[in-house]
């Protein structure tokens, strides 16, 4: 960026006024030293004795002696005494010189003002003078102070220097401004806190417009266009040659120590040895020891944290990396977003340095668009993946998530752990399939494709177990596709679209079988197996397609909402028991018995085999007679035991009536072939009586 300047600076054109005003009232002051004194090249004379405890010659730095008029001799100072007109030195002090045109020396001593309208208004040892450079240049006072170029300003101080034109150091010890337009305010290096006078200068403004307002050894180099730096720098207790230090231009280091900015456009706030070695419109705000190393890059505050990455924010904590394009790391110690984490974000968390003498990295994140909220230890190894919170947490996937916990892991793409994880060693939940999931517990493991596990201890879905959903519980092994258990313990789905529903020990193995509650085994394919928890002898289907139930208290089926209508297999029974109770039923008609006889009589039964029963025989009506006989039940379909029952016992009772009636008149019949069987042998008896007389 280019800088323009004046030829007359404020302080310059103030300089001349005061000159000519002063060269006007008198040609020959009379308050001019005497003349009959002898000069010779400054270079060559003998310098008057410094005040008491001042700094005598030889304890001035090496590096101030070459900017020193005496050290390279200004042509316009080498006769004049301030005798003629054009030069005026005042009345106090000794050995002073005003040998430029409208130059002036008001006051102290040794004081050297060689060129054009140039001033010194009192002090020891200053020279304004360079051989015709320094004109319209104002040096106020202090001591062994130098400005060798034109339009600039020095205010008082010590070993001071200004060496640009319409540059200005205002006051301090050993400051220099070097470059057009510089500016340092004060401060410097201070020889009484016992630094030593060769191990460097105080402050520098040498980069053109760039500025220092005050504090120690700091330093704006030749490349420092237009940069700032406010105060701080170093102190006496510190070992350091230089304090805060900037070398690009249009920088900023607001205060602090030993900081350093290398940047174009960069800022630092403050702090201690803080850093921004490259990049532009890079930011530290503050702290000990952090970096900014690329374009756009921000550390906040902390300790020994690095921003690395072109636009990357590192908030505060310590220890702390964000080298990720566009990476974020808001706070914490150790966390570490590496290179490759463009756009990736570390909220804080991780574990204190103090603790941690190794400097181990805790969260990590080493690939983009990712994501770790807080907690210690946790790692993102893949792409837009997420941890939210939680400790020693990894997910090496893309498109992966783990929401907190312990010791979970994700390597599976796409997949989720919500929470849980074991506190107690070793690992805990585990995807390694794709697309799935896991919502909590502990030591949970899923390596197929789709597969669920809410939550629970220890449960397993294999590799096999694609699509496959365990819904909690502890111990349990899904393996089979499309399975499914819902909890309890120590069960098992090995057959495809096979489920445990809950319980204790069951197992189902066929295809589209189904075992619950304890010790129940569906092995063959398409069974229903149920056992309860009485006794301990495994409950198994031995064919394919079986309802097999175990229900030592009985059975009941209802078959309305308030469960007064159905059927039951009481505990121990081996028939169904039909509900018949009077106060159940409505609509109750008295039957003619004689009539349902004679329609059972001609009801055709027949023998019969069912279409999908093969080789079993039975016998029976066909519902269609016996709706159309009786006219009872749902339809012509179905014919239910109890209307088969009720029938049968109605001709059963018709027919016990009618054999009633003929054994009664059977016994009457009976009853008078005896009488007349009586009546004979009676007559028999008396013929044979009669034949034996």
């Amino acid at each position: 960026m280019p800088h323009h300047h004046g030829r007359i600076g404020t302080f310059g054109a103030g300089v001349a006024t005061l000159s000519l005003v002063l060269t006007t009232a008198s040609s020959t002051p009379a308050n001019a030293n005497p003349p009959a004194r002898v000069f010779g090249v400054p270079a060559q004379r003998a310098l008057a004795a410094p005040e008491q405890g001042a700094l005598s010659p030889s304890a001035r730095r090496p590096s101030l002696e070459r900017h020193r008029s005496y050290a390279v001799p200004p042509t316009s100072c080498s006769s004049n005494y301030g005798t003629a007109g054009e030069f005026f030195v005042g009345v106090t002090g000794s050995s002073n010189y005003a040998g430029g045109l409208g130059s002036a020396v008001l006051g102290g001593v040794s004081n050297e003002a060689c060129d054009t309208a140039s001033a010194i208004g009192a002090g020891f040892n200053n020279a304004v003078a360079y051989n015709g450079d320094a004109s319209y240049s104002f040096l106020g006072g202090g001591e062994s102070n130098a400005i060798t170029a034109a339009y600039a300003f020095l205010g008082a101080g010590q070993f001071n220097e200004v060496t640009a034109q319409s540059a200005l150091v205002g006051a301090g010890l050993d400051n220099l401004a070097s470059a057009a337009g510089s500016f340092v305010g004060a401060g410097g290096y201070e020889y009484g806190l016992g630094k030593n006078a060769a191990a460097g200068d105080g402050n520098i403004a040498g980069g053109i417009d760039s500025f220092v307002g005050a504090g120690d050894l700091n330093q704006i180099s030749s490349a420092g266009l237009g940069s700032f730096i406010g105060g701080g720098g170093t102190y006496a207790a510190q070992t350091a040659t230089t304090g805060n230090t900037i070398t690009a231009e249009d920088s900023f280091i607001g205060a602090g120590g030993l900081n350093t900015v290398a940047g174009n456009d960069d800022f630092v706030g403050a702090g201690y040895s803080n850093s921004i070695p490259s990049g532009a419109w890079a930011t530290v705000v503050g702290g000990e020891y952090n970096e900014a190393s690329a374009s756009h890059a921000f550390v906040g505050g902390g300790s020994s944290n690095t921003a690395s990455g072109a636009g990357a924010f590192l908030g505060a904590g310590a220890d702390n990396i964000s080298a990720g394009t566009d990476s974020f790391v808001g706070a914490g110690d150790l966390n570490q977003i590496s290179s490759a984490g463009n756009g990736s974000f570390i909220g804080g968390g991780g574990y204190s340095s103090a603790s941690n003498n190794n400097k181990t990295s805790l969260n990590t994140i080493s690939s983009f668009d990712s994501f770790i909220g807080a907690g210690d230890v946790n790692n993102v190894g893949s792409y837009q993946s997420f941890i939210g919170a939680g400790a020693s947490n990894s997910v090496t996937a893309a498109v992966a998530f783990i929401g907190a916990g312990y010791e979970n892991r994700v390597s599976g793409k796409g997949s989720f752990i919500g929470a849980g994880g074991s506190t107690g060693g070793g690992s805990s939940n585990s995807i390694a399939g794709i697309d799935s999931f896991i919502g909590a517990g502990d030591k949970n493991t899923l390596a197929a494709t789709e597969g669920f596990i809410g939550g629970g201890g220890s449960n397993d879905v294999t590799s096999a177990g694609t699509y496959a959903v365990l819904a909690g519980g502890y111990g349990n092994t899904l393996s089979g596709e499309y399975a499914a258990i819902g909890g309890g313990y120590g069960n098992e789905a090995t057959g495809e679209y096979a489920a445990v529903a809950g319980g204790d020990g069951n197992t189902a193995a066929g295809a589209f079988s189904f075992a619950g509650g304890y010790h129940a085994d569906a092995v063959n394919s398409g069974s229903f197996v149920w056992s309860d928890h009485k006794g301990s002898t495994v409950v198994k289907d031995t064919a394919q397609n079986q309802y097999v139930v175990r229900a030592s208290g009985g059975v009941y089926f209802y078959s309305n909402p308030t469960l007064t209508s159905g059927v039951s297999l009481p505990s121990g029974s081996g028939a169904w028991s039909n509900l018949s109770d009077r106060n159940a039923k409505t609509g109750i008609v008295p039957l003619d018995d004689a009539s349902i006889l004679a329609k059972v009589a001609a009801l055709p039964i027949d023998r019969w085999s069912y279409k999908s029963e093969k080789g079993v025989r039975h016998m029976g009506p066909m519902a269609q007679d016996f709706y159309a006989a009786f006219g009872v039940g749902e339809d012509n379909r179905h014919i239910t035991s109890i209307d088969e029952d009720g029938v049968a016992l109605a001709a059963i009772k018709a027919l016990n009536v009618a054999l009633h009636r003929e054994n009664a008149g059977m016994k009457s019949d009976i009853a008078a072939l005896a009488a007349k069987d009586a009546a004979l042998e009676r007559r028999l008896d008396a013929l044979a009586a009669r034949m034996r007389s």
